[in-house]
């Protein structure tokens, strides 16, 4: 017999949330807004933020907040480190208050797992999300990591389902949980209602002054996972086929200098710009702008790896086909030679290959670009997401 949909009361314990930037902000915050979108009754307990009070202001959700601000993209000195750990006790306290209060069918940790390790939540089942990096960062390059991966054996089995953002992440976890079958793929998706409707390039082209361009966009955190620096190194080769290319780089991070550096030895000057961060408003822009949309992820010697990769799903939404690192989670994000290229990320001349070929053919960009847009359409909306999760969620054991 079918099970009936019904009225959940989920409460949602997540240190990253909105206006924090970020994937695992952004998968807080969607999942949060849909199963309120389905009629849950859902509490958000979450870090306090210099933005907060106008985005909570905003929103239709009940988000409890900790009075301590959390400074985020802080270095990590050992002074910010106390002052994370202060910040995340804060939390904690905080999440058993509400839970007291509320009384929650469901406690949902988007993020943190070992929150499901340390604290107790009576008559309610906890759904814990994992996002893949942090298993092999937690887990392979940490002098504790006989600790940490007690601390996650030990979160797993407390959960009484797993959320995994990819397949890969499903893998990665069977160490650490006996039976998979409480482990749920809920993959991530896009804003349709942000994407949706596709501007006028030219009117965008001749705003940025960028007429007479092809162009490969990069959006995320200059760090070495992202293989930013790869794509620089495939510029001269390029160049030698595509002299117009110009190379659009959006985010901050730690691996800039690393960037500039790259490009004065390759005098590159001309054909890169480094644009900081970006608004909502500009990635919107520049997601359309371009021809091609490229980063060819990798893992990390420290085991740092792409989960996902929402941010391919974009550019997709946005028409445009991606290059991508063949590593991680992203295999389920892009359709090798149906919506972008996945790519051997730990060598430059596959990504210089495609790269060229996409820039050399329009009819092949516009192919894949229309695929990838039909493929977010029909699958990876975040009210589509959200709904199956919901819908399964209460077909399971919750009672």
């Amino acid at each position: 017999m079918k099970a009936k949909m019904m009225r959940k009361k989920i409460l949602v314990i997540a240190p990253d949330f909105k206006p924090i930037l970020g994937g695992v902000s952004e998968y807080a915050w969607q999942f949060s807004k849909g199963f309120s979108d389905c009629e849950a009754e859902v509490k958000v307990v979450t870090q306090n933020h210099e933005a907060s009070k106008d985005f909570d202001n905003q929103s239709d959700l009940e988000i409890i907040r900790t009075k301590f601000i959390a400074r985020t993209g802080a270095k990590l000195t050992f002074l910010n480190r106390l002052k994370k750990l202060f910040s995340l006790i804060s939390l904690a306290l905080l999440a058993k208050k509400e839970h007291a209060i509320f009384h929650p069918d469901i406690v949902f940790l988007p993020s943190m797992y070992p929150f499901a390790f340390f604290l107790k939540f009576k008559n309610s089942k906890i759904i814990t999300t994992f996002h893949g990096g942090e298993l092999l960062v937690h887990t392979k390059s940490s002098k504790f990591s006989f600790i940490n991966k007690w601390i996650l054996r030990g979160s797993c089995k407390n959960s009484d389902f797993i959320f995994a953002n990819s397949r890969y992440t499903k893998d990665q976890l069977g160490e650490y949980v006996s039976g998979k079958s409480k482990i749920l793929v809920t993959r991530c998706g896009v804003d349709w209602n942000r994407f949706r409707k596709l501007p006028d390039i030219d009117k965008l082209r001749d705003k940025y002054n960028l007429q007479e361009k092809k162009i490969i966009f990069s959006l995320g955190r200059l760090d070495e996972r992202k293989g930013f620096d790869t794509v620089l190194k495939c510029l001269p080769e390029i160049i030698k086929k595509v002299p117009n290319i110009l190379y659009l780089v959006g985010g901050v991070g730690p691996m800039k200098n690393r960037l500039e550096e790259i490009i004065k030895k390759n005098v590159l000057q001309n054909h890169v710009r480094l644009l900081g961060k970006l608004s909502d408003t500009e990635v919107y822009e520049y997601m359309n702008i371009c021809d091609v949309f490229a980063m060819p992820n990798r893992e990390t010697a420290n085991g740092s790896v792409e989960g996902f990769g929402i941010v391919f799903l974009e550019a997709n939404c946005c028409c445009k086909p991606v290059v991508a690192g063949n590593s991680g989670g992203v295999v389920d994000a892009v359709i090798d030679e149906q919506t972008g290229y996945l790519v051997n990320p730990y060598e430059s001349k596959p990504t210089t290959e495609a790269l060229i070929k996409l820039l050399s053919n329009t009819n092949l960009t516009l192919r894949m670009g229309h695929a990838g847009r039909e493929r977010i359409e029909k699958e990876f909306t975040w009210s589509k997401i959200t709904q199956k999760t919901y819908k399964k969620l209460c077909e399971l054991n919750m009672s």
